[in-house]
């Protein structure tokens, strides 16, 4: 089908991506709006969007740039960051009353 060929494409041109950048802690892009970093944690990989740690953990880092890549384009990611966002504001919210 040519629906998972364009995705398998994009797929792969997102983790061979020249944009992704080499840090200290791992690898960062900004994608969507979202700043997403694939984190070194022990022997695995984590992911974190915009400050947040994901709880999978990753064998690879191209594992963990898969796995982004699914959230980010099912929209999985967006909706996630949104409740987080709502959920911080109703803390910070009830904590200055």
């Amino acid at each position: 089908m040519e629906s998972v060929r364009r995705y398998t494409t994009r797929l792969k041109r997102f983790v061979s991506s020249v944009r992704w950048e080499r840090t200290p802690r791992g690898l960062h892009i900004r994608q969507k709006k979202i700043d997403l970093e694939v984190r070194r944690d022990g022997d695995a990989f984590r992911l974190m969007m915009n400050g947040i740690v994901g709880r999978m953990i990753f064998s690879s880092t191209a594992d963990a740039q898969m796995k982004a890549f699914e959230l980010i384009e099912s929209g999985v990611a967006a909706s996630f960051l949104a409740e987080a966002r709502r959920t911080r504001r109703q803390s910070l919210r009830r904590g200055s009353r």
